[in-house]
């Protein structure tokens, strides 16, 4: 009897690693920076072919601080709110980072950045790690 149960836990325990969630495959598409006159703003598109994941948070080495954050418009007024947790980017999902809505502010420049230079961004994501891109500095339109 202690055999039988033995198999049936191995079987459950099988199945159950046959199911859980596949690693996430983020790309980032189009990242682009915005320079403004004491800070930027960073916007880019997230496209998952893989299993969920979160955004954590952004680093731009050198530049200056950089946090995620979401622009919104309430009653005539526009606010920005820190996501202190994160960014879902769920699987097969695409999450666009855009003026309106999440996107990456960097604060406390170190120096002036030009337009037609570019930066790198380290985007940390809670399972697929790290993921680096540079992106093209442009001015607001």
């Amino acid at each position: 009897m202690a055999v039988k149960a033995a198999v049936a836990m191995l079987t459950l325990m099988l199945l159950t690693a046959c199911q859980s969630d596949p690693p996430p495959l983020v790309t980032v598409n189009d990242a682009r920076v915005i320079a403004l006159p004491n800070s930027a703003a960073a916007y880019f598109t997230l496209a998952n072919s893989g299993g969920d994941d979160r955004l954590i948070s952004v680093e731009a080495p050198g530049v200056g601080q950089a946090s995620l954050h979401e622009t919104s418009m309430a009653d005539g007024i526009m606010r920005m709110r820190d996501l202190g947790q994160g960014i879902e980017v769920p699987a097969g999902a695409t999450v666009l980072l855009s003026p309106s809505g999440k996107h990456v502010m960097i604060q406390g420049l170190a120096r002036p950045l030009s337009q037609g230079s570019s930066i790198r961004l380290n985007l940390k994501f809670e399972r697929q790690g790290s993921v680096v891109v540079n992106a093209p500095v442009g001015s607001p339109r």
